[in-house]
Parts: C-alpha cells; sequence; structure tokens
C-alpha cells in the first residue's frame, strides 16, 4: 500500500503541459490518469486552466511505467479485437466520410499498340434509402494518351455527358449498382439537351451517336446496365459487402464489363494502418464467346462456337484501418478473346 503520494501545487498561470515536462511523464493524458486513480470522483478536476494552489498527483517511475505497459496491453487486446471483427465479418466502409477523388488510370495493350486513359472520379456518400447507399458520382478530366482529346466526336461525346453533371446511384447489399437515383433529373436534362444536338449536328456519324446515347438514356434500366459497367464502380465496390472468415472470402460475380462470371477469392492482410486485400480471380463462364458477346461479327468457320471466355483478374486494394476507406488498388485483367490476348492494367488512387 502506498504510504505516500508526489504531488505538485499548481502555479498561477501553470498547465499541465509544463508540469507533465518537469517531472519527465510521457503525455499528459497519463498525468490525468494518475491523477483522477487518487482523488474523490468528480473532484478535483484538470481542466484547461489550473488555478492557482490546486494540488496535482504525480505519478513516479515505476508509476509510468505500469501504466505504460497496461496502456500497451490495451492496445494490442484492442487491435486484435480491431482485426478479427475485420477478418471475420462483413467489410464495409465509414459512409459517412466518402467525400473524395480518385484519379484512374487504364492501359489497355493489344499487340503491339498501348492505349493509355486517364479521368478523375468524384464519390461521395449521400444516405441510405431501403437496403440502397445512395453515392453521388462524377467522371470529369479526361485525358487519352495524356492530351486532351480534340476529336469531333470527342467534343460531341462531352457535350451528351453534361447531362451526368453527377449521377447519383444506387449501391445495394451485394456491392452492385441497382438503380440510378435521379434518372427523372437526367432524362429531362437529356429531353431538351438531345433537340438541340439534332440540330447542330447533321452528319451520320454524330447523329448515329446522338441516337445511340438516346437509347441508353430512354430507358431507366438501360441506363443501370449501362452505368454498372463503369470499372471504377465495379472494382471500387467489389472488395466491400462482402462476409469474410479467417481473412478470406470467396464468390462469383461478373467483371469486365459485367459480361464474364468469374470465381472470385480475396485475402486480408492488416498491419499497424492498412488493410491489404489480395483478388485473384479466373473466368468460371460456361457460356461460350457467341453466346456472350453475340453482338460480335466473327468467322464461324474460324472459331467453333464451344469457344469459352478465358480471363484472370489479379489486383492488390489497401484500405486505411480506421475508417476503411480505398487508399489505391492495383488491377491486372488478362483475357484471351478469340485467339487474341489483351491486357489491361488499372490504377486507382485517392488525390483527396
Amino acid at each position: 500500500m502506498r504510504l505516500y503520494l508526489k504531488s505538485h501545487i499548481a502555479k498561477k498561470g501553470e498547465t499541465l503541459e509544463q508540469i507533465a515536462e518537469q517531472y519527465q511523464i510521457p503525455d499528459i493524458e497519463l498525468l490525468k490518469y494518475f491523477h483522477y486513480q487518487h482523488v474523490p470522483k468528480d473532484s478535483n478536476h484538470l481542466g484547461n486552466t489550473l488555478f492557482a494552489g490546486q494540488e496535482i498527483f504525480i505519478p513516479d517511475e515505476n508509476d509510468i511505467r505500469t501504466i505504460l505497459e497496461k496502456r500497451n496491453l490495451n492496445s494490442e487486446e484492442n487491435n486484435i479485437k480491431n482485426h478479427n471483427q475485420i477478418e471475420n465479418g462483413n467489410l464495409l466502409p465509414d459512409f459517412q466520410s466518402i467525400d473524395h477523388t480518385y484519379i484512374v488510370e487504364i492501359r489497355d495493350i493489344f499487340e503491339n499498340r498501348t492505349d493509355h486513359v486517364q479521368f478523375e472520379i468524384l464519390l461521395q456518400y449521400l444516405d441510405k434509402h431501403d437496403s440502397n447507399y445512395i453515392f453521388k458520382f462524377k467522371k470529369e478530366n479526361l485525358l487519352l494518351n495524356g492530351e486532351n482529346p480534340e476529336l469531333k466526336v470527342y467534343n460531341l461525346a462531352l457535350k451528351c455527358a453534361s447531362v451526368f453533371s453527377y449521377v447519383e446511384v444506387g449501391i445495394n447489399k451485394n456491392g452492385l449498382l441497382s438503380y440510378v437515383h435521379n434518372y427523372k433529373e437526367i432524362y429531362n436534362k437529356w429531353k431538351t439537351l438531345k433537340e438541340d444536338l439534332y440540330n447542330l449536328y447533321e452528319d451520320a456519324l454524330s447523329l448515329r451517336y446522338i441516337d445511340e446515347i438516346n437509347t441508353v438514356i430512354e430507358d431507366r434500366d438501360t441506363l443501370t446496365s449501362y452505368l454498372r459497367k463503369e470499372i471504377f464502380l465495379q472494382f471500387y465496390f467489389s472488395v466491400y459487402f462482402k462476409r469474410y472468415a479467417e481473412g478470406k472470402s470467396e464468390n462469383a460475380a461478373h467483371f469486365l464489363f459485367d459480361e464474364i462470371l468469374h470465381e472470385n477469392v480475396y485475402e486480408i492482410d492488416i498491419n499497424d494502418k492498412l488493410i491489404a486485400i489480395k483478388q485473384e480471380s479466373q473466368s468460371i463462364d460456361k457460356r461460350s464467346l457467341h453466346e456472350i458477346f453475340g453482338n460480335i461479327k466473327r468467322s464461324e468457320e474460324q472459331y467453333g462456337e464451344s469457344e469459352l471466355p478465358e480471363s484472370t483478374i489479379t489486383a492488390k486494394y489497401h484500405l486505411d484501418k480506421s475508417q476503411k476507406i480505398l487508399q489505391n488498388a492495383e488491377i491486372k485483367v488478362e483475357s484471351l478473346d478469340y485467339h487474341t490476348k489483351e491486357f489491361k492494367e488499372i490504377q486507382i488512387r485517392l488525390k483527396h
């Protein structure tokens, strides 16, 4: 039993920081913790301002060592508990904190040609409606091979895309885009813009493009399917809404523009600050390429209709441990379509 406690009598204008420094106490939280262990409950509070003559109990070296050991033990136990919850639970981000801009780079490598596309994605969580999470989504600042495209068709595409100044999308419990929340607003904007575009453009290529966009926007389900193919949304939400057991989750889902069915394996590794998730996916689609991509013309004599798709996806994702927000991702896709091998490299990184 302690018969004597060291104490300090505060001087006018003295601060807790100064007292902690004087007695070589690591931080004021430790000083306050020790003090409150030895005063009656709800008395002798240590506020931002100390009053002259206030008695403050001071820990000695043994006290400091004991408190630090207990603090480290508690921290380790909390880490183990948090890790266990992540590795054996449904991984979800802190939705309220999602208001970010991401830079997305996509390299398509086809035979001897490489196409590089870069753009920014603005993503903000809005609310939960029924069982869907509503996000505001916008794509902007597109670069093709490092430059601003000057093609006529690109300028037309920009005009058409103006109706998507912001799209509000609903993400369901499986992490899939389920509907367009502000469809009426988009549709009404398009009705006005469409008439202006038909008056502005007369060439066949432009008119065909306008017709194609019109087909997409005129029907809510068609627009939903169109947006569901957005690469960023597919991979951003792919690690969430999954039940992990012992740091592992397996499922079957469509990737590559929602066409090919893949068997997906996700594995979690956690350090002090980050959650690292590794994804490995292999196509398991039993449909032939002709069934999947029936709109693509090819020589039936050269390729049989029974030919199955070949596709593999490997990816690494890094999430911050506190809010579980995606910080960066590297995704590699290798596919073989009609005996032609293609590679796609996707990088996603948090801008702010």
